[in-house]
């Protein structure tokens, strides 16, 4: 891969994107497909960004239990993408079947990234999360949601909201 710049497909419709790729004629850049655009036009949509002679990295970000996400990933290398993601919060062992299911008969296989943290997560679930994996005693994750309330980060659902 190198250095090379992975440009966002962000359109509604595989008429955007085909439109917006033959600009490139000479240049084939390496493109991002995400949710929105895999999901409205499904498999077709890599197979011909593919047929056009781009790269292509599928930014799904599988979360699932490990056997899922290994039977979802052997599909996705199938379509041949050149990069997928998975959330790190799947577990170890949900990336290794990632990994596994993503391994094609010859060997090869797409990179592989992980997501650590969503840009759109708050500071009050980055709280919960490590509350979660620290363990935390509920007496201390009131506490802590109290002081986000006092700090306005969460909304009260009570009468003087």
């Amino acid at each position: 891969m190198g250095r090379d710049v992975i440009i966002a497909c962000d359109f509604n419709s595989k008429a955007e994107v085909i439109e917006f790729l033959g600009k490139f004629k000479e240049e084939k850049p390496f493109v991002k497909i995400g949710m929105e655009l895999f999901y409205a036009e499904g498999p077709e949509i890599v197979r011909t960004i593919k047929s056009m002679g781009h790269k292509i990295f599928l930014d799904l970000k599988l979360h699932d239990i490990p056997n899922t996400v290994k039977k979802a990933m052997a599909v996705l290398s199938g379509l041949d993408v050149d990069m997928c993601n998975v959330h790190a919060a799947g577990t170890k062992a949900m990336m290794e079947a990632a990994i596994e299911g993503l391994t094609r008969p010859d060997g090869s296989r797409p990179l592989l990234i992980a997501v650590t943290q969503l840009t759109s997560t708050s500071r009050l679930m980055r709280l919960l999360c490590t509350m979660q994996r620290t363990r935390w005693k509920p007496a201390w994750t009131v506490l802590s949601a109290l002081r986000l309330r006092q700090e306005k980060y969460i909304p009260y659902a009570g009468r003087n909201s």
